[in-house]
């Protein structure tokens, strides 16, 4: 076991290395994991990706942070529902959906 190293803002981080799942869904992978655009190095928020059952519905709310936009996916499985993320990026045809900012401010979420 080693000890966890911290970043320049003192968080916890952890080395990501390729596997089978970014090979399997490389631009999944990419708005997951990139902390910088490809074409400018500029730095970007990663995107986040939350799985969860509703009404016996498998369903994803994928969350493009440093866009400020989402959008929802539901399939029979959990491979169904990856596959279904990835090819809505990778062939551009996520129905994002804009966020809208709260007048107090409260949607600034830290992580």
């Amino acid at each position: 076991m080693q000890k966890p190293k911290l970043d320049a803002a003192g968080r916890t981080t952890i080395p990501l290395e390729p596997s089978a799942f970014s090979e399997s869904f490389p631009h999944l992978w990419e708005y997951l994991t990139h902390e910088r655009y490809s074409d400018d190095n500029s730095l970007r928020l990663t995107s986040t990706l939350l799985i969860f059952v509703d009404a016996g519905v498998l369903k994803a709310c994928f969350n493009d942070r440093d866009n400020n936009r989402s959008f929802f996916s539901s399939a029979a499985t959990f491979e169904k529902l990856l596959e279904e993320i990835e090819s809505r990026i990778s062939n551009d045809t996520a129905e994002w959906k804009t966020k809208t900012s709260r007048p107090n401010g409260s949607d600034k979420i830290p992580w």
